[in-house]
C-alpha cells in the first residue's frame, strides 16, 4: 500500500478564508477560499495558471483592468502573469485549481519568482 497522503480530510475547517488542499501533488495546487460578502483578496499575479470554480456566492474579478462576474457554478480563468483581484459581493466558496506546484518543482532553488504582490 502506498504511504503517500491520499486524502485530506475536512478541508474547509480552517479559521481563515483560505485552506490549502494537503495532497502530494508535484504539478497541481489547490485552494478553497471563502470570501464574506464585501471582501477582496489582495491584488496580485503569479507565473501559473489559474482556474476558479465558483461553488457558492456571487462577485467580481478583475483581470488586468477587465471586470469578469461570476456565480455559483461559474467558472474563471487566469492565464499566467494577469494582475487579477477577486471581490465578494455575497459570502462566497471558490475552489481554486492552479499548476503552483510544477513552478516550485522546475525551480525549488526560487531561481524564478513565481507570485508577486501590488505594492
Amino acid at each position: 500500500m502506498s504511504t503517500k497522503k491520499l486524502k485530506h480530510q475536512n478541508v474547509g475547517e480552517s479559521k481563515t478564508g483560505e485552506h490549502e488542499v494537503d495532497l502530494p501533488s508535484n504539478t497541481l495546487h489547490m485552494n478553497i477560499c471563502e470570501y464574506k460578502e464585501g471582501s477582496k483578496s489582495e491584488h496580485h499575479r503569479h507565473a501559473y495558471e489559474a482556474i476558479l470554480y465558483i461553488v457558492e456566492g456571487e462577485g467580481h474579478t478583475m483581470i488586468s483592468g477587465e471586470k469578469v462576474e461570476w456565480k455559483a457554478g461559474d467558472a474563471v480563468y487566469i492565464s499566467p502573469w494577469e494582475w487579477h483581484q477577486h471581490f465578494a459581493l455575497k459570502n462566497s466558496k471558490v475552489v481554486s485549481c492552479t499548476n503552483e506546484n510544477l513552478f516550485k518543482n522546475i525551480s525549488p532553488k526560487k531561481i524564478i519568482e513565481i507570485k508577486e504582490k501590488a505594492s
